[in-house]
């Protein structure tokens, strides 16, 4: 896709940290109230969380905590062990 990977690339740096509760069917910013595109995500704690890509496909991802990764995704349905997850994005809507 040309020009998208700039475009995503900038996406990095992003503007908003914001503690979120997984669910379904899109991540919702808490702030801005609005669904996102997709977001990036840390946790406070190691664990696995359970997201959505971009591209589709569902994946279980053993984390660090504290490390923001950067995978966009679209969807957080499930963390183990407590961890308190963050999304990280700037707001961007589908």
């Amino acid at each position: 896709m040309p020009g998208q990977s700039s475009t995503f690339s900038h996406d990095i740096q992003v503007s908003f940290v914001e503690a979120y509760t997984p669910a379904a069917p899109q991540i919702v910013s808490p702030a801005k109230g609005t669904t996102l595109a997709y977001a990036f995500f840390m946790t406070d704690v190691d664990c696995t969380i359970t997201v959505t890509c971009l591209g589709g496909n569902s994946q279980a991802i053993v984390i660090k905590g504290g490390v923001p990764y950067p995978f966009a995704v679209k969807n957080i349905t499930a963390v183990t062990g407590g961890a308190i997850v963050y999304i990280l994005h700037n707001g961007k809507q589908p």
